[in-house]
């Protein structure tokens, strides 16, 4: 539990260090050859550091998307069906986390946040490419929502400098600054860029663009050297008292991450109007000074601290960190929202801060972000040979999802959803999610029985050893019947050409442990011909069912006891000591 505390306003001296975009471009090749953990700034700060870093790529509707490349300089991955990646020790540069997301028929996207600790989630939005087709000896004017693009004619191309007629796929994309998954749409993300003079800023931005051109095969072009195209972009309303006369132009530069000064545009009524003479992502801002912060906490209805809140501050998204806290620089001189939004927060909202503008050098403590009480689920995630592991766990549910990271193999994931929530957890490289179905009646619900987040069960199958003839048997086919609340295994053995059925019966239909001589589960046998009345005696071990989906049961097994054979084969096998153990992957 955290106090509750009203906005209070101080004074402090509170700024982003800045590096030159030489110092950048430096350290950015220095990571693709090595990344020396000794190298400090004249802090004492690593320039260098690791972190886990996970989380959901969506579009901008926020669906997930699947099979997005995510990469950290050298660490790559890939999201799975539900959009998650997973980078257990990406590396983190003068703590920022620099990522990057490719897929086809999105914009390639450059994300900057700040690293909060060992484990760091993020939610990055990919924007779907706006497409046209126009003949590159034309002119041509692309309208958009608010905004507008005019393309030169005779003025193309190709990436070795070459003159290009023909016909030019045009990919645009404009990004209106009122918007609240603004910063989340954009590239970049931090607001941060490097003005005309090399100095680091922030930025307070009136739209920015994105355009790709490309040939009929798909080639990248560019504007032919000399050559420009025009732009323009409305102002909304409410920024409108704060657009000044002329504003500057600023490119995204993708080997730095940071936007850089170059050119500008005029105010000609309510919107701004300017050239470009290449295509990147183009942001209209002017830059602002960032020596005022504010900080806070986001809790529940019990006033408890809520970790991994994506906080709206002003345009920026800030997540909190275990205690609930977040700190973030902005603009000095700027009215401003602090406030959760919903889309971000599996459709949880808070109230609204309004924040004045702030002078410089101010430090404002704001009050609490409260949210309604939420509904959470605890429990635990195992691997194959059921010892706790860490794993990202997330649920689903009819209008959203959620998901976390474990610590210790312990999780608490909140949901928003009161029945059929499907819980997964998967392991670090994405593979063997597990699936349970629950609901959510009270605000918390403890899960009795472990996730299993482990690959998928590749079956040797069992073997049934009979000692003291020290012989071991294969099994050959393995089946599965599940009712209500059975499930029976029967594994068929070929031992010196007769068939015996070893029938596992299990009192349950979860996955978890099921302890032989707690009756938990019985073993039967049923001998052939050759020796019809055998039977398994004394057993002690443990079953345990990894997986339940589709009718597919998977497992391990681990039983030792006493074989009696019939009668009439005692003379040839006689009461021996038995060892059953193995994998069984049975299918109804």
């Amino acid at each position: 539990m955290i106090n509750t505390h009203q906005s209070t306003r101080k004074t402090a001296f509170i700024t982003l260090s800045s590096l030159s975009i030489a110092v950048l471009v430096f350290l950015f090749a220095l990571i693709q050859s090595c990344t020396p953990d000794n190298l400090t700034l004249p802090d004492g700060t690593p320039v260098f550091s690791h972190a886990h870093v996970y989380g959901v790529i969506m579009n901008e509707n926020l669906e997930p998307i699947a099979g997005a490349e995510v990469a950290i300089f050298n660490t790559i991955t890939t999201t799975n069906e539900q959009g998650i990646f997973n980078l257990k020790d990406a590396i983190i540069v003068k703590s920022d986390i620099h990522l990057t997301a490719k897929k086809q028929g999105y914009f390639d996207k450059f994300y900057t946040s700040k690293v909060r600790g060992e484990t760091n989630l993020l939610k990055i939005v990919m924007t779907t490419q706006q497409t046209t087709t126009i003949s590159s000896n034309m002119e041509a004017t692309i309208e958009m929502e608010q905004a507008n693009l005019t393309l030169p004619s005779n003025a193309y191309v190709t990436e070795n400098g070459e003159a290009y007629t023909g016909t030019v796929q045009v990919a645009y994309q404009y990004y209106p600054p009122d918007e609240d998954n603004f910063s989340l749409q954009m590239p970049g993300g931090d607001f941060r860029g490097i003005t005309a003079n090399g100095e680091e800023t922030l930025l307070q931005s009136f739209g920015a663009f994105e355009v790709n051109l490309t040939d009929e095969a798909g080639n990248k072009l560019q504007l032919a050297p000399g050559s420009e195209a025009t732009i323009s972009a409305t102002v909304p309303s409410n920024l409108l008292a704060y657009a000044p006369a002329t504003a500057p132009l600023w490119y995204f530069n993708e080997s730095t991450f940071k936007w850089e000064e170059e050119g500008s545009v005029t105010l000609e009524g309510n919107e701004y109007v300017g050239t470009v003479s290449h295509f990147s992502g183009w942001n209209i801002d002017i830059p602002v000074s960032d020596r005022a912060a504010v900080s806070g906490y986001v809790v529940d209805c019990n006033n408890e601290p809520l970790a991994n809140m994506a906080v709206l501050v002003g345009p920026l998204v800030i997540y909190t960190n275990e205690e609930g806290y977040y700190f973030s620089n902005i603009a000095v001189g700027y009215d401003f929202n602090v406030k959760i939004n919903a889309n971000l927060n599996f459709n949880y909202n808070s109230q609204t801060i309004e924040v004045t503008a702030m002078n410089e050098d101010e430090y404002l403590e704001l009050e609490n972000l409260e949210m309604p009480c939420v509904a959470s689920i605890e429990g635990q995630v195992v691997d194959c040979d059921y010892n706790t592991t860490d794993a990202i766990v997330y649920a689903t549910w009819e209008d959203g999802f959620n998901f976390t990271s474990t610590n210790n193999g312990d999780f608490t994931l909140l949901v928003n959803g009161d029945d059929n929530i499907s819980i997964h957890a998967i392991t670090d490289d994405l593979l063997g999610a597990n699936l349970n179905t629950t609901s959510v009646a009270e605000e918390t619900l403890v899960l009795t029985e472990p996730l299993w987040a482990c690959e998928e069960v590749t079956c040797s199958f069992g073997t049934l050893e009979v000692a003291p003839l020290d012989s071991t048997y294969q099994t050959i086919v393995t089946t599965a019947v599940i009712s209500a609340d059975q499930i029976t295994i029967n594994m068929v053995y070929d031992i010196l050409g007769f068939e015996y059925i070893l029938e596992f019966v299990f009192n349950g239909t979860s996955p978890g442990d099921y302890i032989v001589e707690d009756g938990e589960v019985q073993l039967n046998l049923t001998a052939s011909d050759l020796d019809p009345d055998a039977m398994l005696e004394n057993l002690e071990g443990i079953i345990t069912i990894q997986s339940i989906e589709d009718g597919k049961v998977a497992g391990i097994y681990d039983v030792t006891g006493d074989y009696t054979p019939d009668i009439m084969t005692l003379l040839l096998i006689p009461i021996s000591e038995t060892h059953l153990d193995g994998t069984f992957c049975a299918e109804e």
